[in-house]
């Protein structure tokens, strides 16, 4: 009898790491408090909305949109200029379904078996899973605290460098928050150049830089890098599947030949709202919520006697996983995040490989964390690091 499945299914776990802990049950007597998954839908524009329901009623615009409104990419172009101070060709952009969808193609298109991809942990790993299915070999470099949360690529021997086809990166980083310099970026491209490698950076929360002015790689070169941008992060439009790639004009061009075997574009009306969005969102605005609210979350959590880094990026929080918790020993982040949805309907994600956990701050109700505070000390709660490592 035939195997159903290709053997490259074999290769990877397609199981939802997080679905284990969303389907565990909380506390029915306490609201369930969600510091989870990191969505924000209170930031989308209702311009923008007013404009996507008023667009869906043209018939003119239920058709198939392969290659994106022209109008569109002129917006991102002009505001990754004003934005990120990178001038885009038209050449070197495309439209994409949500940086998912173009990191599984990316794949597709520049890994063959036996190339290295170079990572790190943690991180976001939709890519590493597709190139370890199409016969790549994953190289996961730490990131923490110790090293500024960037991965010493430059310690790899010459003769495994010569094998990396993919450095991939995230930043500013989920979960960490952390960003990434210059400096860094430019010692990777020499690196790159030399070697022969490509670099991506998933972009998705590039304009949640903290106090910062966002920082886009592609400022510092367009030849050996690829960036990916996301509406969802930016703008809260979640569900939405809207970004952009850009960079390296010879994977941008096979990224537009490869999408047609993909999909047949984004739905025009909200590739409409998103170009509102572009042109007249003010970021700076959705960035101070961000920044506000980890001052909040923070201080609550310290008090708590949890410890973490302080707010870099991005929309989340990473606090290492206590020893001990209400009196009981805690063995690792999965073992932590079960125990408080269960007991006391707090939802964090864990990352049991570093033994930490992530906070977002995209929680519903301003509230949240001082219920969240007082939730736990009543219940007594007992933290204990044996080491401040």
């Amino acid at each position: 009898m035939k195997t159903i499945f290709a053997h490259r299914l074999n290769e990877i776990n397609l199981t939802n790491r997080f679905q284990s802990l969303y389907d565990t049950k909380e506390n029915k007597n306490l609201k369930i408090l969600d510091f989870g998954i990191g969505q924000d839908n209170s930031i989308i524009s209702k311009k923008a909305i007013e404009i996507l329901n008023d667009s869906s009623t043209n018939y003119n615009n239920w058709k198939y949109a392969e290659n994106g409104e022209n109008s569109l990419i002129n917006s991102f172009i002009k505001f990754a200029f004003k934005q990120y101070e990178v001038r885009l060709n038209n050449d070197e952009i495309t439209l994409s379904m949500g940086i998912k969808e173009v990191l599984n193609s990316l794949a597709f298109i520049l890994i063959n078996p036996n190339d290295l991809v170079v990572s790190t942990t943690p991180g976001y790993n939709v890519f590493q899973r597709k190139a370890k299915m199409l016969g790549g070999v994953i190289k996961e470099l730490v990131i923490n605290n110790e090293n500024n949360y960037l991965p010493n690529i430059f310690s790899i021997e010459e003769n495994e460098l010569k094998k990396v086809k993919v450095v991939l990166l995230n930043y500013p980083n989920n979960p960490t928050g952390a960003k990434c310099s210059r400096e860094y970026v430019s010692k990777l491209v020499k690196l790159a150049n030399k070697y022969d490698f490509y670099i991506i950076n998933d972009g998705a929360y590039i304009d949640l830089s903290g106090e910062d002015k966002p920082f886009s790689f592609l400022s510092v070169d367009k030849e050996r890098i690829i960036e990916l941008y996301s509406a969802s992060k930016t703008f809260g439009m979640t569900g939405a599947r809207l970004g952009f790639v850009a960079g390296s004009k010879t994977i941008i061009n096979m990224v537009k030949k490869y999408r047609d075997q993909e999909n047949s574009g984004q739905f025009i009306p909200l590739q409409l709202a998103y170009k509102y969005c572009l042109d007249y969102v003010d970021t700076n605005k959705i960035k101070e919520k961000y920044i506000n609210r980890s001052k909040i979350l923070i201080d609550i959590m310290n008090k708590l006697g949890f410890k973490g880094d302080s707010y870099s990026g991005a929309f989340y929080l990473f606090f290492r996983v206590p020893n001990y918790f209400d009196n009981m020993l805690i063995k690792d982040a999965n073992e932590f995040a079960f125990l408080i949805k269960k007991k006391y309907s707090i939802l964090i994600v864990p990352y049991s490989n570093v033994n930490y956990f992530r906070m977002s701050l995209t929680y519903k109700n301003e509230s949240d964390p001082y219920i969240l505070y007082n939730r736990l000390k009543e219940c007594n709660v007992c933290l204990l690091y044996t080491s401040d490592a």
